[in-house]
């Protein structure tokens, strides 16, 4: 008999717990936020959040705050401590569907160091990350009625490779020593390698034609590093009388041989010149 009672305990009062159940729910349709922070109150639908309370609850000068964050500790963006520059929300609700402009105001954010950017108010490097969005009071303090809303994202858009040296319309020594160097790619989650090609252009050639009209001179496709020496066996670029200079371009590829990043991965060429020995 009292196995009996306790099930029909459980049957009765587990429901009406969920009926009074008030949270935020955060939905990131695509999976996917751009690496640039400051973009994502721009688009509307790129994140979609609800306010369901069910039996109505009243806001007076309230907020919805955000943290993303890189693993369950580094905190990356937040607006946490400067909840009251972000939109106020007053009025006595049911549900209530916000977009990131509706709630966030993202030129007051605080920001890590590590992804500070001069361009923006910061740029994610491309992995998984996690966001929570919490509804707090005129004080700042969590309205702890209303459960948090969390989840994943990924960022894919990453800039392209920035070749640095040598740099573009520079001349280099002619001989075995000639080192290229360029940006990497800011990813967390992949392995990244580089494509080098190397192209001669010829008299009233310009780059571009120099690297549609003809192969490259010079390929390597298997660099994990972001400096490269050519190789003192490969056929050396003096051999090659006419050229009167050489383009090159770097693309950057993930495990897989996809190319990831902006330009599908691949830099801006550069024109380099070679002194004759």
């Amino acid at each position: 008999m009292k196995l009996l009672l306790t099930l029909v305990f459980f049957i009765v009062v587990a429901p009406s717990a969920s009926v009074h159940a008030q949270f935020l729910d955060l939905t990131i349709p695509s999976g996917t936020l751009p690496s640039d922070v400051s973009t994502w109150e721009d688009a509307p639908g790129l994140i979609r959040i609800v306010l369901a309370a069910p039996d109505g609850i009243t806001l007076d000068h309230a907020h919805i705050v955000f943290e993303a964050r890189e693993g369950s500790e580094h905190v990356l963006v937040s607006t946490r401590n400067k909840f009251a520059d972000q939109p106020a929300i007053t009025g006595t609700f049911k549900k209530k569907n916000f977009g990131m402009g509706d709630v966030a105001n993202m030129s007051a954010t605080e920001v890590d160091p590590s992804i500070r950017d001069t361009s923006s108010v910061g740029k994610l490097p491309a992995g998984f990350f996690g966001i929570c969005f919490y509804l707090v009071d005129s004080s700042g303090q969590t309205i702890a009625d209303i459960s948090q809303g969390c989840t994943n994202f990924f960022v894919k858009d990453i800039d392209a490779p920035v070749l640095l040296a040598p740099a573009n319309e520079s001349t280099v020594a002619a001989g075995p020593t000639l080192s290229f160097s360029w940006t990497p790619a800011k990813v967390t989650s992949q392995t990244v390698h580089y494509q080098i090609k190397i192209y001669p252009i010829f008299e009233g050639q310009t780059p571009s034609q120099a690297m549609s009209g003809s192969s490259a001179f010079y390929t390597s496709d298997d660099i994990f590093s972001t400096t490269f020496s050519y190789p003192s066996d490969a056929p050396q670029l003096t051999s090659i009388p006419k050229a009167k200079g050489f383009v090159w371009v770097v693309t950057q590829l993930d495990q897989e041989g996809t190319t990831i990043g902006k330009n599908y991965g691949r830099s801006a060429p550069a024109v380099f010149y070679q002194t004759s020995k």
